[in-house]
């Protein structure tokens, strides 16, 4: 009940955000922007279901529509939209994060944790535990340092005695891994052992502890795969350099598959809410004609064939990509190959057969 009620909390705060669009005048350029922003939105708030610390920057891109047409007709209000934009995205991290419960840990939502005197971030997620802001913190996602609950050993809430440097590798999209390195300062500190890397993260003793909860909680059950990881393996598993498998290019090929149902869904609204401008807009007349019910008939087909090639090829490579991603951000760099060893000779023979010799000559 907790979660459904923060959830419900939240989705309600981020409609707030289109609230705006109610003070604009009707203008069928206006409508078909935000309804195809709003639906970005919608897309985004499924694909981060449990990941709800993406949402209050799904929050701020509702508000997008509005901020961008009152830039034009009033720059002053869009000050002050932008405060009460990131208010209610705050608030929305609040409500979806905060306080750190029982129920919160229970559940497979992603719990953030800030760092003391870093501005790093670390998260529990169902499934491992993240180090992440390593790049950036606009870029979150990409400088990420993972640890699996198969290949966490321990973990453990220490004192450190010194100011002291941690050093974490990151997948660099080639075999060797970058170095990145952040200051852990005396005082309570998470040191996290795992198969494959060794973490120390300074915390709060309080962050300290409901962090151990989570982890405790998260992991119970799952055994550390000792198995050793191969150069084979780490290659089986590295993301594909491929130009059509970037993020980039994934999300313009939904975007462009989900045209025809876009289309399909705003010309049945028009019809609907018989908006003049938006039916002249879309090319539709109300009561539909003949040609009209051919044209949505077609619409329809190609919106359901659009979908189908959605989920099998864009839907499915998008989370071949995060798979693959998933294990190099805990296994960064392939293990350093054996060093070749060549066989010892035996000298024995040598020395049998250079007596031989010796002895033919003489």
């Amino acid at each position: 009940m907790e979660l459904f009620a923060r959830r419900t909390a939240a989705l309600t705060l981020i409609a707030l955000q289109a609230v705006v669009h109610l003070w604009l005048p009707s203008h069928p350029a206006i409508t078909l922007t935000s309804a195809a922003v709003w639906s970005i939105v919608a897309g985004g708030l499924w694909w981060h279901w449990n990941r709800l610390t993406m949402w209050p920057i799904w929050s701020r891109w509702a508000a997008v529509p509005g901020l961008c047409w009152m830039l034009f007709t009033s720059p002053l209000a869009v000050v002050a939209l932008v405060a009460a934009g990131w208010a209610v995205s705050e608030a929305v991290r609040l409500v979806t994060t905060r306080p750190v419960t029982a129920a919160l840990i229970a559940s497979s939502w992603e719990i953030p944790f800030p760092l003391r005197g870093l501005t790093l971030r670390l998260c529990v997620r169902a499934d491992r535990l993240v180090l992440d802001s390593l790049a950036s913190r606009l870029t979150r996602s990409w400088g990420v340092v993972a640890v699996p609950w198969s290949a966490l050993r321990s973990i453990e809430l220490i004192e450190v005695e010194q100011d002291t440097v941690c050093e974490v590798l990151l997948y660099s999209g080639g075999h060797r891994a970058d170095a990145r390195e952040f200051d852990v300062l005396r005082g309570p500190a998470l040191r996290i052992t795992g198969t494959a890397r060794e973490l120390l993260i300074p915390v709060t003793r309080e962050v300290g502890e409901l962090v151990l909860a989570a982890v405790a909680a998260r992991s119970a059950g799952v055994e550390v795969d000792e198995v050793p990881l191969t150069e084979v393996r780490w290659a089986l598993q590295e993301p594909s350099p491929a130009p059509s498998l970037s993020p980039e290019r994934l999300f313009g090929g939904a975007v462009i598959l989900l045209i025809p149902l876009f289309v399909l869904v705003m010309r049945v609204v028009s019809q609907l809410t018989r908006d003049l401008d938006l039916q002249r807009a879309l090319g539709v007349t109300s009561p539909l004609t003949n040609d009209d019910a051919v044209r949505l008939v077609v619409i329809s087909i190609f919106a359901i064939v659009f979908v189908q090639l959605l989920e099998r090829s864009v839907l499915r490579d998008a989370l071949d990509m995060m798979g693959h991603r998933a294990f190099v951000e805990a296994f960064p760099e392939p293990p350093p190959a054996e060093p070749d060893t060549e066989p010892e000779v035996d000298d024995a023979p040598v020395s049998s057969r250079k007596r031989k010799r010796r002895r033919k000559k003489r």
